[in-house]
């Protein structure tokens, strides 16, 4: 190629790079129109600081509106529970320390405001237990409840509690089980919703 082609094609490519860009500034504006939210506010919303006083022989040209991306609101219910009585069965690594879960349950487990339920969990601890109490969690407050052993021993044992539910759970529904034994604790929390 001589020296002459050689310029000749710069403005080409110079010119093809602004038209790439240009377009994947545009599909990335449609794709994506949360990402220029804060942009576009920008541009069509002037700070207090600054003024803008058009020009008295200027027409004035409209301002552009990129509509504001609508967020989407989580709906009431998120999914909808499992009925009645379910039974977890927990695995645990060798990382985990103090007393572990082994099966948890629910009795009922979508148990409405104002009805009885129960949770047992079947627990084993390499040194004895010496106090378990889980913090039930729902729409509107948090409930702590001592869980009493109702066979076995301190070191391999079922725990029970039965509680009158006196909340909603339609949003917020989660569990954390606070576990201690004489050398460790397990404290962790298990989502519902």
């Amino acid at each position: 190629m001589s020296a002459t082609s050689k310029s000749h094609l710069l403005p080409l490519i110079v010119a093809l790079v602004v038209v790439l860009c240009g377009a994947l500034f545009y599909y990335l504006q449609v794709s994506y129109p949360f990402l220029f939210a804060s942009f576009s506010k920008r541009l069509t919303q002037p700070s207090e600081a600054t003024t803008i006083s058009p020009s008295p022989t200027a027409p004035q040209a409209p301002t552009p509106s990129i509509p504001t991306p609508s967020i989407p609101t989580p709906s009431k219910i998120p999914y909808i529970l499992p009925t009645g009585k379910q039974v977890y069965r927990f695995s645990h690594g060798d990382q985990v320390v103090g007393p572990k879960i082994q099966t948890l349950t629910f009795d009922p487990l979508d148990a409405p405001s104002g009805t009885k339920q129960t949770i047992t969990l079947e627990i084993e601890s390499v040194s004895p237990m010496t106090d378990n109490s889980i913090i039930v969690s729902t729409d509107n407050r948090a409930k702590t409840l001592n869980l009493k052993l109702i066979s076995g021993d301190t070191t391999k044992g079922t725990y029970s509690v039965s509680w009158t539910v006196d909340d909603t759970h339609d949003t917020i529904y989660s569990v954390r089980y606070i576990l201690k034994s004489t050398t460790d604790t397990y404290d962790n929390t298990m989502y519902l919703r």
